[in-house]
This record gives C-alpha cells, structure tokens and sequence, in this order.
C-alpha cells in the first residue's frame, strides 16, 4: 500500500512524518537516507520532498532570527499594550506608570465555540467574561534576559505598567510563591529569589550547569524543583534552597519545562530528548510514567489548569499549544502558528506566552481561540512568564504547616506524606528524621 506521508516537524537528523493511514513515525537521515522506525512503512520521498524543503528553510529562518535575538542588544523599551482599553504604554528601565483613570470596561459575554469536546468540558466550569473577575488584582510578571517586569492589572484603579530597576544575568525560567510572595528565577548556572518589591535577594544555587531550563515552586510543602539540562537531571531543595536533592536522574535527557499539582501530590515535566515527551510522577519521585510521547518536537512549557484538571502545553518545534486531561485522555490542538513560543503559563481561563519570533506577550481564553490579545511587545528577549493574584492558590496536603513532622524534606503523594533526605544522607528508622553521612 502507498502511504502519503506529511512532514509535521525536522529535529536535528531526526524527521517526524505522520503518515496515513498509518500512525506518528519517526525517521533517522542515515547516510543520506531516511530510515523509518520499527513498524512504519519506507517513506514516499517524492511526496514529502517538497514540504520537506519548505519545512527546512522555515526552521532554518527560524534559528537564525531567535539567534539574531539573542546575540542584539536588549532594547531599553518594551510597548504595553492595554488589553482592555486598547491603549498603549511605552515603559523603560526605574519606570513606573500608574493611570487611575484607566478603568476596566463591563463584562461582557462570550459568543462560545463548541466545536470539540475538549472546549465544551472547559466551558461548564467557565465564566461568560472576557476579563478575569475583578474581585482580584492580577500581576503579570515578565523575564527578560536581563530584567524582571511587572504588570499590574487593577481590578479598582485600571491598569498599573511596572517596570522594576532590577538587573539579572541572561535569565531563562521564571515561577512565583504566592504563599511568601517571592519571585524564583533560573539563569546559566544559578537559581536566584527575591520579594516582588525586590527589597530582599538571594542566591539560592550555583553549582548548577548553564542549562537550568525550569523551576518550579511547591507553595505547600515549601519546596523547590529544578530542571537541569546540562546534568541531565531534576533536583529539588527547600525553597531556602537548603536539602538539596537530585531528584530525577535516570531515563532523563533534556529536561525543561516543570509544573507542580501539590493538592494531588504530582510533578509534570517535559524533556526534549531524542525522544520528546511529557512525563508525570509523585512529588517523592514515585509512580514515574509518560504522560504524552507522539507528535512532539520541542515541548517548551507547561501550564496546569487546577480548576478542570487540565495540562497545557507549547511546542515550539510543531508550533502550536495542545491540551490534555491529567489522566492522559482528551489530547486536543487549541492553537496552531508559525512563531516560536518560549515561556508560558495559565490564569484564570488565559493562557500567556511569550514569542521569540514577534518580541511579544500574548494571551488567549482557553475555550475560545478568537479571545486572544497581545499584552507587550517590541522586545526580542521575553524569556519565562508568569501570571498571579493576590491571594495564594486554595490547596493543601499533610506537608503543610509542621512539614509531616519531617527534619528536612517533604513530599505529598496520593498514598500521603513521605520524608526524604538530602544528596547522601539517610532516614532514621523513624522514617522523620535525616542523619548526616
């Protein structure tokens, strides 16, 4: 039988192809040839040759741009633009705008696409407004390569743009604690926290590679988790950054975005191995399994619906951001473009982005891809993003409070709070307390 085959992504010497009939099939360039993965047919090369082509030099356009982005100067003025009244506010370096007279309009109702399954699942626990509710102030905090930048969404003043004096070294990923208010960050080596006034800093981690792609904040066993891509492993710590603990570190190769689930006890990650995939386990490392491992390319963020138990993600290298339900059913596209997507997150019925290719930040309503809006832009640098309110996320488990009675880590599962230890020391019979090597 002849199969058509659609090029659908290029990493490296490795061509993802989705071919039909037949399922998602991976092929290796060897030699000049394209050798297909056990169980896929030969590839029909007069077919694919074309889009093969197409796809080459899109990506190679790609690189080269994001690459120009980096390697240029970072602009001094970033433009913000007012999602809700359609006005703009150009922002630099110590300064700060605060226009009371901004007011948010009424809210207004959404005309709901339910086309899929997938959007009408979300709608029945979505409200009909195209603003978050304005009971609560919401802050959108941005990291740049050098910078940390603040938004400020007011729901009784109107629309505060902050744009804080504070300097950090090529900054990559980028979570929040709602609980303490402080702002986690990753950079070449290092993992860094300071209050969102910026009043307190500290270094938390420096003996890490260049390529800490993740970090992720436990707000209720007050831990750390860290993606390293250099050491090819996930580590975690209290947030202090005291206990520190390789975490993962088999069957992991370049591991990059995390997001946490403290209620139920889990940790989601992705890793852009030659193997892409999203996985899933305990927050004690137990109950390991993939979540997501066909048509992935670059996984580049991930983001958890709390509300409907949802996990988002953005794949820079397919260009697009998916959804799919904790139990691993419901995989759905809710986006597909040709830019190239880097941080990421979820609130509130939104998810926000940054694009390397446009220089901006995006937002979209998660049920109705028409509600989409562009936040900021004329920067090239956007790296993490992250999106809170003013009151901490309404979950729990044993760790919280007295830590389970444990001297030194610990962490939630759905079998209930386990002790842990750092690198190298061990569990006193008590199964609470750890002891020095």
């Amino acid at each position: 039988m002849m199969y058509k085959a659609f090029v659908i992504g290029l990493h490296f010497s490795t061509l993802f192809v989705l071919s039909v009939p037949s399922e998602f099939c991976v092929y290796k360039l060897k030699n000049g040839k394209l050798v297909p993965s056990k169980g896929c047919t030969e590839p029909d090369h007069g077919t694919i040759i074309s889009e093969l082509k197409a796809r080459i030099q899109a990506k190679a356009a790609k690189t080269k741009a994001r690459d120009e982005t980096v390697t240029e100067p970072i602009a001094d003025e970033v433009t913000f633009h007012d999602a809700f009244t359609g006005s703009t506010a150009t922002t630099s370096t110590n300064t700060v705008i605060n226009d009371a007279s901004k007011t948010l309009p009424p809210a207004t109702t959404l005309m709901l696409n339910q086309t899929t399954d997938f959007k009408e699942v979300l709608e029945t626990a979505s409200p009909t407004t195209t603003s978050p509710p304005l009971s609560q102030d919401i802050h959108i905090l941005i990291g740049r390569r050098s910078s940390l930048s603040v938004i400020s969404i007011l729901s009784t003043s109107g629309v505060s743009y902050e744009q804080y004096g504070i300097n950090v070294t090529d900054l990559i990923a980028i979570d929040y604690d709602p609980v303490e208010k402080y702002i986690y960050w990753t950079g070449k080596g290092y993992i860094r926290r300071a209050k969102t006034n910026f009043t307190v800093g500290e270094l938390l981690a420096s003996n890490l590679s260049t390529e800490v792609d993740g970090v992720a904040v436990d707000w209720v066993a007050r831990n750390m988790y860290w993606s390293d891509k250099g050491l090819k492993l996930i580590g975690v710590s209290r947030l202090d950054g005291s206990s520190k603990k390789n975490f993962i570190t088999t069957n992991i190769e370049a591991p990059r975005a995390i997001v946490l689930y403290p209620a139920i006890g889990k940790m989601y990650w992705s890793d852009w191995g030659s193997k892409p995939k999203i996985e899933a386990t305990s927050l004690d490392g137990t109950d390991r399994h993939i979540l997501v491992n066909g048509s992935l390319m670059w996984p580049n963020g991930l983001a958890i619906d709390y509300a409907r138990n949802f996990l988002y993600w953005v794949d820079a290298g397919l260009d697009r951001i998916e959804a799919i339900q904790l139990d691993g059913s419901g995989r759905t596209v809710l986006i597909a473009h040709d830019h190239h997507i880097f941080g990421f997150t979820y609130f509130q019925n939104f998810i926000y982005w940054t694009d390397w290719q446009t220089g901006s930040l995006d937002r979209m309503l998660v049920y109705n891809s028409t509600i989409r809006q562009n936040i900021a832009s004329g920067a090239g640098d956007f790296m993490g993003v992250k999106v809170y309110g003013n009151h901490a996320i309404p979950q729990t488990n044993q760790c919280y409070g007295n830590n389970n009675g444990c001297s030194h880590l610990c962490f939630y599962t759905s079998n209930g709070a386990v002790c842990d230890c750092p690198q190298s020391w061990g569990l006193k019979s008590d199964k609470k307390t750890c002891i020095s090597p």
